[in-house]
């Protein structure tokens, strides 16, 4: 403001405002504007790149899905055939069994008439052939029960357990070794390491009849 005297300026009136503060002010706010513009294009970005990736994720998880239908698929027509493989080998083994037994009966039976009629009229070799052939018929039945065991032990679930191994060793020796075998061998069976698996096929792993063992064959001669 001017004050005027005889229509000169005498004196003039004004008020100062220091800006710097609101200036420094400004520019902070406006540094913070940027920043804040930059961050959110940032996090944008990312944001875009996650939903880019989520994206993919998503439709490979869509094949792994087709994938692990059209695997599943396969297996329960894997295990249709297995199932109907199964069928079919059991009513062989039935089947095989049945008449297998039908001939071995006649063998053991016609050997005891032979044995029982006529061992006057045998020799003593002929009387040994006989006990060899009714000997043999026996392991063959045993055999036909032992495939027919297995059968049944494929397809029942597997008992793992610890088990000791020479105490089983021993078990099925006593078990399929016969008197006579007995006394020409002295069983000895060192420590053996223990073992986890199913007692019952490892039982007839080893339930091999000994005279048919080429161990105890090979011995037999000496």
């Amino acid at each position: 403001m001017a004050e005027m005297i005889d229509g000169e300026v005498s004196r003039v009136y004004g008020n100062m405002i220091d800006i710097t503060e609101t200036k420094l002010v400004n520019e902070k706010l406006s540094e913070l504007t940027e920043e804040l513009e930059r961050k959110v294009a940032e996090r944008t970005s990312e944001l875009k790149e996650k939903v880019e990736k989520l994206d993919k994720s998503q439709k490979a998880m869509l094949y792994m899905i087709e994938d692990l239908n059209t695997v599943t698929a396969d297996l329960k027509e894997e295990r249709k055939k297995l199932e109907a493989s199964n069928s079919e080998m059991e009513a062989f083994t039935y089947s095989v069994s049945h008449d297998l037994r039908a001939p071995l009966r006649s063998i053991n039976g016609f050997s005891r008439f032979l044995i029982e009629d006529y061992s006057d009229k045998l020799d003593k070799e002929g009387r040994r052939l006989l006990d060899v052939i009714r000997q043999n018929a026996k392991k063959m039945d045993q055999l036909i029960n032992d495939m027919l065991n297995l059968s049944r032990i494929s397809r029942a679930e597997l008992k793992i357990s610890g088990i000791d191994m020479a105490a089983i060793a021993k078990a099925m020796y006593n078990e399929v070794a016969d008197y006579e075998q007995k006394k020409q061998f002295i069983l000895e069976i060192k420590d053996l390491a223990p073992a986890r698996c199913d007692p019952s096929l490892i039982k007839e792993c080893m339930a091999e009849p000994a005279g048919q063992c080429p161990q105890v064959q090979r011995r037999r001669r000496y």
